[in-house]
C-alpha cells in the first residue's frame, strides 16, 4: 500500500492499479484504467463533521485490504498526506493485527508531515480497546 497527498497523481508509478481518495479530486485526476473509489472523510476534529467515523475508518481498511487481496497495488491519498490517509493507514494495519501504537509510529514514519486530527485518534484508540490491538 502506497500512502501519499493529492499531487502523487501526478506522477503515478506504473505498478499502481488501484486509488483511494480521502478528498475530492478532479475527473482526469485519476488516470484512465485504474480503479478508483472516493471516500467521504472530512479533515475536522468535531465529531459532526464525520458521523459514523469508526464505520467510514474500517470501511475504507477493509477496502483496501480487498483491493490489495485481489492484486492491486494501491495508492490511499488526501490532500496533503497528514490526517486522513494517516488515519486510513493506521486503521488498516490495525485490521492486519498491528497493535495501535506500533501502527501510529509505522505510518507516521512514512509520512514526515503526519498530524492526525484529534477525532480520529481517539476513534482509532477507542477501536483498538474495543478490538483488542491496543
Amino acid at each position: 500500500m502506497w500512502l501519499g497527498d493529492v499531487w502523487a497523481l501526478n506522477g503515478l508509478p506504473e505498478s499502481i492499479t488501484a486509488v483511494v481518495s480521502l478528498c475530492l479530486v478532479g475527473h482526469e485526476q485519476v488516470p484512465e484504467g485504474i480503479v478508483h473509489v472516493p471516500f467521504r472523510l472530512i479533515d475536522d476534529a468535531a465529531e459532526e463533521s464525520n458521523l459514523n467515523l469508526a464505520f467510514v475508518l474500517r470501511d475504507a481498511a477493509e477496502l483496501v485490504a480487498a483491493l490489495r487481496e485481489e492484486g492491486h497495488e494501491v495508492l490511499v491519498h488526501c490532500v496533503a498526506a497528514q490526517s486522513r490517509t494517516l488515519a486510513v493507514g493506521i486503521a488498516y494495519a490495525m485490521l492486519r493485527g498491528v497493535d495501535h501504537d506500533t501502527a501510529t509510529k509505522g505510518v507516521c514514519s512514512a509520512l514526515p508531515g503526519a498530524s492526525p486530527n484529534a477525532s480520529f485518534g481517539r476513534t482509532l484508540s477507542i477501536w483498538s480497546e474495543v478490538s483488542g490491538t491496543g
